[in-house]
């Protein structure tokens, strides 16, 4: 190859840059065909996209594009869509974004659908910046099944190790959100701070944990409303809340128990409710002893109580410290007493399956198959096997294995030759 400017003869070639230019004059004969970009002229595309990771696409036109780069562009046209449509700001839809591509590092996409993560991973964004969004709002926005993103929502959470970094639901953050949907019209606002206090009221008496946040938000609207005057139904704050009427009554009757629940609406709103004054309530889980029959079980613990001391060499112990461990027949009376009065509801629990239970069904025995002779004959030996079918004709098969002279093929077992 020569220059075409001073016909020298020394070309070089650089590899890296992939260009060839000559060394007696300088003039560049061969530029690169590699290109950060592509660019289009009247008749073929200029420069060739090529990238060092994945798989890459080919146009009709040429034009190469990554099948990574594809799949995440078309989950931010969905993010930005799901975003818009839920109000959330564009800085919380790109941190979304963003644990999208981490999770498809991990390949925790394959086998799921894309819509259901990018929904999970929204949601976390959410519950980081602590929006008023549930979990079941974003199944409403996509039209997919709660229990299946829930699903979705838990397995990428520890697939990104979020497990600990996830603030707890507050409910308070939903009191205004649920408050407006009910239209307390200008007294929106004061039923709203009223339902705040019950519920920061029924976190210091233990009543928020482990219980969802929307069940304490519904039972605290509902009792700010009734007390501001307003005649909402439970239904109704049922619609908004979306939880069933039993956990509504549960929360309910938690509440009474407290000390809250006891004082009068002056009291009420002039007390702090978050001052040690009134103390804290026991949590519902702890219930109280209370037993139908009291005066057996007064009179049995003197009867009871066993010594504290037990020597641990039996050999030492006298007749009379025997004697203290054996109860006596009134003793043994009243601690059964005790028992069956402690008892009673496992006890005619028992009862009732003794009334309702069906006797045991006895199980059928299999039939033992008795191994019979060895067939004489093919035909025999296919009727035996029981892998005969119904629309064979039987006389075809006796006439199967016969010769001309309408004799019969027989063969004996290998274990009866000698």
């Amino acid at each position: 190859m020569k220059c075409p400017k001073c016909n020298s003869e020394e070309i070089e070639s650089d590899s890296s840059k992939g260009d060839l230019k000559c060394t007696n004059c300088g003039k560049v004969l061969d530029e690169s065909q590699l290109a950060n970009e592509v660019t289009f002229s009247s008749q073929a595309v200029v420069g060739t996209f090529v990238s060092t990771i994945g798989r890459s696409l080919r146009t009709a036109k040429g034009y190469t594009r990554e099948s990574s780069e594809l799949s995440l562009a078309r989950a931010q046209r969905e993010i930005q869509n799901l975003a818009a449509n839920m109000k959330i700001s564009q800085q919380d839809a790109e941190a979304a974004l963003r644990l999208y591509s981490l999770a498809k590092q991990q390949n925790f996409i394959q086998g799921r659908k894309g819509i259901h993560v990018i929904a999970a991973a929204l949601y976390i964004v959410c519950r980081q910046q602590r929006s008023p969004l549930l979990l079941i709002d974003f199944a409403d926005a996509i039209g997919g099944d709660l229990f299946v993103l829930g699903s979705v929502y838990r397995k990428l959470v520890k697939a990104l190790h979020f497990d600990t970094a996830l603030p707890l639901i507050d409910p308070s953050l939903f009191i205004h959100r649920f408050c407006a949907k009910l239209d307390f019209k200008e007294k929106t606002n004061q039923v709203a701070m009223t339902a705040n206090r019950i519920v920061q009221r029924m976190r210091r008496d233990w009543m928020s944990s482990g219980r969802r946040p929307t069940g304490l938000c519904g039972a605290a609207i509902l009792i700010a409303s009734r007390y501001h005057g307003f005649k909402r139904s439970t239904q109704q704050v049922l619609q908004v809340v979306r939880v069933c009427n039993d956990t509504i009554r549960k929360r309910l009757e938690e509440f009474e128990n407290t000390m809250v629940a006891s004082l009068t609406r002056e009291e009420f709103e002039t007390l702090n409710l978050e001052s040690e004054d009134l103390g804290e309530s026991n949590p519902p889980s702890f219930k109280p002893f209370s037993n139908d029959n009291p005066k057996a079980i007064e009179d049995a613990p003197s009867l009871l109580a066993l010594p504290s001391t037990i020597p641990d060499n039996l050999s030492d112990i006298d007749e009379d410290e025997i004697d203290e461990f054996i109860l006596s027949p009134q003793e043994s009376y009243l601690k059964s007493l005790v028992w069956h009065q402690l008892n009673s509801d496992w006890l005619e629990k028992q009862k009732q399956k003794e009334f309702t239970s069906e006797p045991p069904l006895k199980k059928k025995r299999k039939k033992k198959v008795s191994i019979g002779e060895s067939p004489k004959d093919p035909v025999e030996a296919i009727k035996m096997s029981g892998k005969l079918s119904n629309s064979m004709n039987p006389e075809v098969l006796n006439n199967l294995f016969k010769n001309e002279n309408q004799e019969v093929y027989t063969y004996t077992s290998l274990l009866q030759r000698k």
